[in-house]
Parts: C-alpha cells; sequence; structure tokens
C-alpha cells in the first residue's frame, strides 16, 4: 500500500527558470504568469523561479547574496529554461554560465509567452 506522500509525488523533473528580474515589478508579475503558462503548457515538468521564490527580498540583501539564493536553488534543479533573455541581465548570466559548469541542461528561449 502506498503512503498519502506516495501519492503527492512522481518523478517530473524539477526545472528551474531563469530570467531578468532586477526588482522590476513587471518582471515579478512576469515570472508568474510564466510559472502558470509553462505548467499548463507542460504538465510533466515542474518548474520553479527564483523570482517568485525570492523576489520579495530583492532589496533586502546584497546581490552576491541574493545570487547564492539563486544558484542554492538551481542547485537543486534538473534543468534550467532561460526565458525573456535580451543578453543583459547579469544574473542570468551567472545562472547559465552555472549550470554549463555544472553540465546541467539548458533550454535557451524555453519559455511560452
Amino acid at each position: 500500500m502506498r503512503s498519502a506522500d506516495a501519492d503527492m509525488t512522481d518523478n517530473r523533473k524539477l526545472v528551474y527558470i531563469s530570467q531578468p528580474y532586477g526588482g522590476k515589478p513587471e518582471n515579478y508579475d512576469r515570472a508568474q504568469k510564466t510559472l502558470l503558462t509553462l505548467n499548463e503548457f507542460y504538465p510533466q515538468y515542474e518548474f520553479i523561479s527564483p523570482i517568485v521564490a525570492y523576489g520579495f527580498a530583492y532589496n533586502t540583501y546584497s546581490y552576491e547574496v541574493g545570487m547564492r539564493m539563486c544558484i542554492t536553488l538551481l542547485a537543486h534543479c534538473d534543468e534550467i529554461w532561460i526565458c525573456n533573455d535580451n543578453g543583459e541581465s547579469k544574473g542570468v548570466k551567472i545562472e547559465r554560465e552555472w549550470a554549463q559548469k555544472n553540465g546541467m541542461p539548458i533550454r535557451e528561449d524555453g519559455c511560452v509567452d
């Protein structure tokens, strides 16, 4: 007999969504919408956004501490999908480089608008 917890989990890959943020409310809103859309289009994955997880603390911590939090979260994921990046986001660059260095699958332009 399976436990109730076993019924709540499965083996879906956990995908980290990397997007520009910069503390901008419109980017926070976009991150939320991105998660909703991706969950609808790709039910075989679980998605997590550091913007949605930590965006409320953007002005509380230094940039370096915030990025360390993001990379710690990224390290728990199976893949990274880069969304809405114009190549100018320092945070997206750091996350991409970490994923490359650690052999994590990267999907560029992984989001559905």
